[in-house]
């Protein structure tokens, strides 16, 4: 028997739209401020050399030939590209370590609800360190099955029909182990928040015999969250919301005079903004809130710990 109901854990994200919404929209806001922001200003001065890059890769490629290795602006430009996407990176899993607790707090912890759910504390660092723990442990396994897919390969020989079947199913079930491994091990992240310390292999357990149901979940949010941006994307581009630059050559006008022309692309700036805030903000909670009720409710359905015997 389930110990946990598919139907009422899918829809727990609405349920907390319902109730806060003025909580949501701020946990929209607190992702793109921690995460675009801090971005944005610490990379303001160098965005025309990184764009630079960008213009001079595709001119090349648009001319059929390789970009120049040995360009000491492109070597610099690389250079930041790298710096920027590990900043990236790191003030991402801050935004998602943030926000996800807003939401596990939401969920398991609803009285605690001053500052639209959002803390900076204990909590916070726990599941930021068990989430790239968990990361860490997927991209492991997905090596370790890619490697052993291969060998199978070459085993098998890759120059045949046989041998790249054999190939494409062997990594297909590599795909499938890591997929599984992280159903299991889903409930870790509110795990971690709502014990407050580290925890990931203590899921595997709560989630005995729950692979399938979770499985079905977690493709439902997944189907749900992207309708939710395809509606959104839809209705920023019937609103006009894009930006007018026009291709390769009317990002290089734009960089000419960047000041000057950033009047023009100002409001649909501000439009796309306000449309990454209410996408975010949606898409974490209808997320995030199911997996902090499954928790909840395997917890509880989990049999008490027997005594020791006196």
């Amino acid at each position: 028997m389930a110990r946990f109901s598919a139907g009422t854990v899918i829809a727990a994200g609405f349920r907390l739209i319902g109730r806060h919404p003025g909580a949501v929209l701020a946990w929209g806001l607190a992702y793109v401020a921690v995460a675009l922001a801090p971005l944005i200003a610490i990379f303001w001065n160098d965005l025309p050399i990184l764009i630079g890059l960008y213009l001079k890769i595709m001119q090349s490629l648009m001319a059929g030939v390789a970009p120049p290795v040995d360009d000491p602006e492109l070597v610099r430009a690389q250079g930041l590209l790298v710096a920027f996407e590990f900043t990236q990176l790191g003030l991402n899993l801050l935004a998602v370590a943030l926000v996800s607790c807003a939401v596990y707090r939401a969920v398991l912890e609803p009285e605690r609800k001053a500052f639209a759910f959002l803390r900076v504390g204990q909590q916070e660092l726990w599941v930021l360190v068990s989430m790239l723990a968990f990361a860490l442990l997927l991209f492991l396994v997905l090596i370790a099955g890619s490697s052993v897919a291969g060998l199978v390969g070459q085993a098998v020989g890759t120059g045949t029909w046989t041998g790249g079947l054999v190939l494409f199913l062997a990594s297909c079930g590599a795909l499938a182990l890591v997929i599984w491994m992280g159903l299991r091990l889903s409930p870790a992240l509110p795990m971690s928040f709502a014990e407050r310390r580290f925890r990931l292999m203590e899921a595997w357990p709560l989630t005995q015999g729950e692979g399938w149901r979770l499985f079905g979940v977690a493709l439902c949010l997944v189907s749900i969250i992207l309708f939710i941006q395809m509606v959104l994307a839809i209705l920023g581009q019937a609103l006009g919301l894009n930006l007018p630059i026009g291709g390769v050559d009317g990002l290089r006008t734009f960089l000419s005079d960047p000041a000057a022309n950033l009047t023009r692309v100002g409001p649909s700036l501000v439009g796309l903004l306000l449309m990454q805030i209410l996408t975010s903000a949606l898409s974490f909670t209808v997320w995030a809130a199911p997996f902090a009720e499954i928790y909840g409710e395997l917890k509880s359905a989990r049999p008490p710990a027997p005594k020791p015997a006196a």
